[in-house]
């Protein structure tokens, strides 16, 4: 049994990665789908009408029942949970509720689906509860996680799910972020905390920023070893030009490690000094 995706679902290696799980009409028990929510959203929601598709040769293939529910969010065995918008508001409840509701046999299909959104913001008391779900999986049960960065769910989490990366590109990276990677490059540690003052107050352009500087540091350690960069070219070579392999692979590191942070609600001027501290410190 085939799984159909369109052509114009990331990048072909991401289509032939799922393609190669999908047997027999199911998936990995736990599935997270990495990338921004307005990509992998809709992915995770191609997933699940594959899973509830009734077809015998290529699924979903958008024709039969489950499948047209399915594309209009009324199948009564796929259920969409997500918190309010904000870091750690997916809470405890809804995951209390899915193992209740897991229990109960399909109505309609082989198997009930969950599709939990923008994991990232889940508490960890909702983290812990879902870990016990994953650890003790229901037999028609899949789970179709959504998260923008992976490192913001707990490692036992992360080590119980099937994690497969949507490269997002950014055709123009936020302007603050193409100015701080300037300061990086000319090691101007004071004027680098000069521009983070205004992300001060603002925990969600904070955020916005590490995204792309990760994405950014990630493209430039490609260039540097000879590859082709995914994000802002223009970004990726200012920084390959100016910083070693070391220096580029430790960044990518830290950024990821002070995003998750900022995720675990730490303070934001002193996330952002610590995270500045680290940059320029000379080690690699």
């Amino acid at each position: 049994m085939k799984l159909l995706l369109p052509e114009s679902i990331g990048s072909q290696r991401f289509r032939q990665d799922l393609e190669g799980v999908f047997e027999n009409g199911r998936f990995p028990h736990a599935v997270l789908l990495e990338g921004t929510s307005d990509s992998t959203l809709p992915i995770a929601k191609l997933l699940a009408a594959a899973c509830v598709c009734t077809d015998d040769t290529a699924r979903p293939c958008g024709h039969c029942a489950g499948c047209k529910k399915a594309l209009l969010d009324c199948h009564p065995d796929i259920s969409l949970l997500s918190g309010e918008g904000g870091a750690r508001s997916f809470h405890k409840e809804s995951i209390t509720f899915l193992r209740s509701d897991a229990a109960i046999r399909p109505n309609e299909a082989a198997c009930k689906v969950y599709i939990l959104a923008d994991a990232q913001n889940l508490s960890e008391q909702a983290q812990n509860a879902l870990l016990k779900t994953l650890e003790e999986p229901f037999s028609a049960v899949q789970f179709f996680l959504t998260a923008e960065n992976a490192s913001a769910l707990l490692p036992t989490i992360r080590s119980r799910v099937q994690t497969f990366r949507l490269e997002s590109k950014i055709s123009q990276p936020d302007p603050l972020c193409k100015t701080l990677c300037e300061k990086i490059c000319h090691g101007d540690e004071f004027g680098f905390l000069c521009e983070c003052a205004q992300l001060f107050r603002d925990k969600s352009h904070t955020d916005t920023i590490f995204h792309d500087m990760i994405l950014l540091f990630r493209d430039a350690l490609i260039l540097r070893c000879g590859g082709k960069p995914l994000c802002d070219l223009e970004s990726a070579k200012l920084l390959s030009k100016g910083l070693t392999k070391a220096k580029l692979f430790s960044l990518v590191r830290i950024a990821q490690e002070e995003q998750n942070a900022l995720h675990h609600n730490a303070n934001v001027p002193l996330l952002l000094t610590h995270f500045a501290s680290l940059i320029f410190s000379g080690e690699e």
